[in-house]
C-alpha cells in the first residue's frame, strides 16, 4: 500500500458517505512503551499491511482526510455511535480509491473531548501535564503535596483541583486570567485522563478516590479514566530493549518504593514491590530519610565533640542551624518534635516558617541544603548522610533481585528506571548505582523518567493517532 492511498470506512448498510482515512504515522519508541503499559494493544491487521490499529481502554480515534471532526469509538463496545452513523469494529474494509465525493465528507463539528490529561501526584507537589491529540503540550502546572497516604479525599482533590485548573489556563488563557474553571459533569474537554497517584497502593485505595476525580473531571469512571499507583508509569521503559522482559522501577522524591515487573504476553506483570510505608515506618533513600539522617548525624557528631573534644567543621550544620535560626544544635530537638501546626495553639503566623509545617516536612525540606553541601561544597558530614541514604534504598532495592527464580529478578537482565526528584540529580543516582555494583548487581540499562506526567500524557494522545499525516 503506498503512502498515498487512501481508506475508506463505511456504515454497516453502506449508505451515506464513506470516510477516508490516511495512514497512520510512527509511534515514537517511548510512546509505543507508556501505551503498552497501559494495556493499550497495537495489531496491523494482515490484510491491511502499512496500517496500524490502536485499541486502547481509552479512546478509539478515526480521523477524516480534511480533519474537521475526531470520531470516538468505544474499544469496549461492538458498535459506537458517531456523527457519521453507526460503525461496526467489524465494519472496517478495503475498497477501492475512492471517489472525489468521498474524500470530501460533509463537514461536522468537532467533538468536544480533545484533550488528554495526565497527573503526577506525589509528596511534595502535584503535576498536571494536558496535551492534544498530536501529542503537543498545550498546558502544565504545579499543586500542592497530593500524596493520598496523608491526605484527607478533599485535601487531595483540592491539590488535584489546582494543577489541573491551572494547566488549563495556560491552554486557554493570557497568563495574568485565572485559573479555568473545571466542566460540570458531561462536559469534559478531556478525551482520556491518567492519575499516578503515590499512597495509592490497593484496589480499595483506587475505589476510593475514583469516583471524586469522575464527578472533578466530568469524566465517567470508566476506561476513559485511568487511576494507579505512581510506579507503573516507570516500568514503560522496559518496551524499549527487545532483550530484557524484567523492569525494576524506583521512586526517590519525598518518598521512596521499589517495584518489578515483568514483561508477559504484551502486558506487564508487576512481580512484587517494597516500602511506600509513609516516612514513620519507611521512605528509605528519600528526602525524608535525608533529612532525619542529617539532623542524626549532626547530633552524633555534637555528642563525639563533647567527649573528644574535637568539633567537626560542616558547612551543613551552619546552613541547618541558619534555617531554624538557633545558636545551640540541641535546640534542633525542641524544633523537630513540636506537633504539627494544627496542634499546636501557640502558632500566630508571625511564628517561624518551620514551625507553620508538619513535623515531617520539617525534615524532607532540609535534603536541598543536604544536596548542595555535599555535590557543591563537598562537605564531608553531607557526603556521609547522602551515602548512608543511597544505601538505605539499595537495601530496598536488593530485596526484589536474585537469580530470577519465584518473583526475584537478574539485574543483568533487567532495565531500572528512576523516577523522583532525588533520584534525578546525577550525583545521587551514581552513589546507588555504584553501591548496587558493588553488591553485584550492575543492571543492564539504566533509565531515568524526568516528567512522568508529560510521558503519561502523550502516551494517552498516542491512542488518539491511529491515522495522520506521518509516515509508518
Amino acid at each position: 500500500m503506498g503512502s498515498d492511498d487512501n481508506w475508506v470506512l463505511r456504515r454497516p448498510d453502506s449508505s451515506g458517505h464513506g470516510l477516508t482515512l490516511k495512514r497512520p504515522p510512527r509511534l515514537t519508541e517511548m510512546e509505543r512503551a507508556v501505551m503498552s503499559n497501559m494495556g493499550i494493544n497495537m495489531t496491523v491487521p494482515p490484510h491491511e499491511e502499512g496500517m496500524e490499529k490502536i485499541q486502547a481502554p481509552y479512546v478509539t480515534v478515526w480521523r477524516t482526510l480534511d480533519e474537521t471532526a475526531w470520531l470516538p469509538t468505544a474499544y469496549s463496545e461492538v458498535e459506537a455511535r458517531v456523527p457519521y452513523g453507526c460503525i461496526s469494529r467489524s465494519g472496517f474494509q478495503t475498497l477501492d480509491k475512492p471517489s472525489s465525493a468521498q474524500l470530501h465528507p460533509p463537514v461536522h463539528p468537532p467533538i468536544a473531548m480533545s484533550l488528554y490529561l495526565c497527573v503526577d501526584c506525589g509528596g511534595s507537589k502535584t503535576s498536571a501535564v494536558i496535551c492534544d491529540v498530536d501529542g503537543k503540550v498545550l498546558g502544565r502546572a504545579l499543586g500542592g503535596p497530593s500524596n493520598f497516604a496523608y491526605l484527607t479525599l478533599d485535601e487531595f482533590i483540592a491539590a488535584v483541583t489546582e494543577a489541573i485548573s491551572n494547566a488549563l489556563k495556560t491552554c486557554t488563557s493570557t497568563p495574568s486570567a485565572d485559573p479555568a474553571p473545571l466542566p460540570p459533569p458531561g462536559d469534559s474537554p478531556f478525551a482520556a485522563a491518567w492519575f499516578g497517584v503515590s499512597g495509592v497502593d490497593s484496589p480499595a485505595a483506587v475505589a476510593t478516590i475514583t469516583p471524586a476525580l469522575s464527578t472533578l473531571l466530568g469524566i465517567p469512571a470508566g476506561p476513559r479514566l485511568a487511576v494507579a499507583n505512581d510506579t507503573h508509569l516507570l516500568a514503560a521503559p522496559v518496551r524499549l530493549y527487545p532483550d530484557v522482559s524484567h523492569a525494576v522501577a524506583v521512586i526517590g522524591g519525598t518518598g521512596s518504593i521499589a517495584v518489578t515487573f515483568r514483561e508477559n504476553g504484551g502486558t506487564l506483570e508487576e512481580l512484587g514491590r517494597i516500602g511506600g510505608w509513609g516516612w514513620i515506618l519507611g521512605d528509605e533513600g528519600g528526602g525524608f530519610s535525608v533529612g532525619r539522617e542529617a539532623i542524626r548525624l549532626i547530633l552524633l557528631e555534637h555528642d563525639n565533640a563533647t567527649v573528644s573534644g574535637k568539633p567537626l567543621q560542616s558547612t551543613l550544620t551552619t546552613q541547618i542551624m541558619e534555617r531554624f535560626g538557633i545558636a545551640d544544635i540541641m535546640e534542633i530537638l525542641t524544633i523537630i518534635h513540636l506537633p504539627d501546626p494544627a496542634a499546636n495553639k501557640g502558632l500566630t503566623p508571625d511564628s517561624p516558617a518551620h514551625l507553620l509545617i508538619p513535623r515531617e516536612k520539617r525534615l524532607s525540606s532540609l535534603a536541598p541544603l543536604v544536596f548542595k553541601a555535599a555535590f557543591e561544597d563537598r562537605d564531608e558530614l553531607a557526603l556521609r548522610i547522602l551515602r548512608t541514604c543511597a544505601g538505605l534504598l539499595v537495601e530496598t532495592i536488593i530485596v526484589l533481585l536474585g537469580d530470577g527464580s519465584g518473583r526475584t529478578v537478574k539485574a543483568q537482565d533487567s532495565v531500572i528506571s528512576f523516577g523522583g526528584s532525588l533520584v534525578g540529580i546525577e550525583a545521587y543516582r551514581k552513589l546507588i548505582l555504584d553501591d548496587l555494583a558493588q553488591r553485584g548487581h550492575v543492571f543492564r540499562y539504566v533509565e531515568f523518567v524526568d516528567d512522568a506526567a508529560a510521558v503519561g500524557a502523550t502516551g494517552l494522545a498516542a491512542a488518539a493517532r491511529a491515522f495522520g499525516n506521518g509516515q509508518p
